[in-house]
């Protein structure tokens, strides 16, 4: 389809007055003048037309990028683009006025790029729900079976102990990785539905209008969907999701924590994960499990997490840090939810009850746990 604009120009360069329209009659002999186009005076001109059509494509062009790049049947909710003239070699004045393609398409480059991690990361937010002031404040925008909470909303619970968070995944799951704080109910997995919500009443102390937050592995994950219709017609009224998950909760740097039992999972077995001990240099000395690099927590403002040996061919590897109790591996933690790894897990538990799990799995580490 093709349309054409025009333009009436009368008077002088400073003192005439134009016109523009299009073929279309979307504009309809709208004003402009010297004074718009080069002095800031209200109303429009022809460098803010030309900047509106960049706009339209990009963002035409975004959208097709994001929608390639999506699983089938994601909707694209809103893109929006700005674009502004941007050379200085207008050839009426020889300043501001002329688009300048290069400039324009870094712009275009460099919003595509920041717009695809927000997909990867929050593909499926609804419109309405992804217009909070961040990516923090958003949600899938699921009103059923129940509502959601942000990950700040989250953030905000685990600080308040506003409501229980109830990690509605198994226990193998759980204990690889599970956001602090968070609880997990452990049965059988031939366990039925009624026992499992027995169970949940018991961790709410029996009753059923106590906050509960449920989460899983993400916007794909029904787990949290199907438990929170379960507790809703089982009478729980007080019921809200975390839909985005574990997933995005790493993503977004929140720390995780590991539970023994997860580290004895996969110690030994998966070669590639990399291990930080938070402890002094002095201490680390004395012996630590075999492998393992010093990030002294204490000495992270000298930027020894810059120099420690963080893996850099693979940011989805595998790093537990630990250290001689919560807080110091919590600390290292919170540094490393700052960096662009997010398979990161902390555990909870003192060093020298590691060291023990760990001698008691595999013989021969000598090292002194105090």
């Amino acid at each position: 389809m093709k349309h054409t604009g025009s333009a009436v120009w009368k008077g002088s360069l400073k003192e005439g007055k134009g016109t523009v329209s299009t073929e279309s009659g979307a504009l309809s002999k709208a004003k402009y003048a010297f004074k718009t186009r080069f002095e800031q005076s209200k109303g429009t001109n022809p460098e803010e037309l030309i900047a509106a059509a960049h706009a339209g494509c990009f963002s035409m062009a975004l959208s097709a990028q994001l929608g390639n790049g999506c699983e089938a049947g994601v909707l694209i909710g809103k893109v929006h683009n700005a674009a502004r003239p941007g050379c200085s070699d207008c050839p009426v004045t020889g300043k501001g006025g002329c688009m300048r393609g290069k400039s324009v398409m870094l712009g275009f480059i460099q919003m595509l790029g920041v717009s695809l991690i927000v997909a990867m990361l929050l593909a499926g937010v609804s419109e309405a729900n992804a217009q909070g002031s961040n990516i923090y404040e958003a949600t899938l925008g699921e009103t059923e079976p129940t509502g959601e909470v942000s990950t700040e909303e989250l953030r905000r619970i685990l600080v308040e102990g506003s409501a229980v968070v109830l990690d509605s995944r198994s226990r193998a799951q759980y204990a690889a990785g599970h956001v602090p704080g968070a609880k997990n109910i452990d049965l059988p997995s031939n366990a039925s539905p009624s026992e499992y919500l027995a169970a949940v009443e018991h961790l709410l102390d029996g009753d059923k209008g106590k906050a509960l937050v449920l989460y899983c592995n993400g916007p794909k994950c029904g787990a949290s969907r199907v438990l929170s219709k379960r507790l809703v017609e089982a009478g729980f009224t007080n019921v809200r999701r975390y839909q985005l998950g574990i997933p995005i909760w790493r993503g977004l740097g929140g720390p995780t924590e590991i539970e023994l039992d997860g580290i004895l999972q996969i110690y030994q077995v998966d070669r590639t994960t990399v291990y930080f001990d938070a402890r002094s240099p002095e201490e680390f000395a004395k012996g630590s499990i075999p492998e393992a690099h010093n990030v002294p927590a204490d000495q992270l403002a000298a930027g020894v997490l810059d120099a420690a040996p963080k893996p850099r061919d693979d940011f989805n590897t595998r790093i537990i840090l630990f250290g001689r109790d919560a807080a110091q591996a919590r600390a290292l933690a919170v540094a490393m939810g700052e960096t662009a790894y997010h398979n990161v897990n902390y555990y909870p538990g003192t060093f020298a009850s590691l060291l023990s799990a760990i001698q008691a799995k595999s013989t021969g580490i000598a090292a002194d746990p105090e």
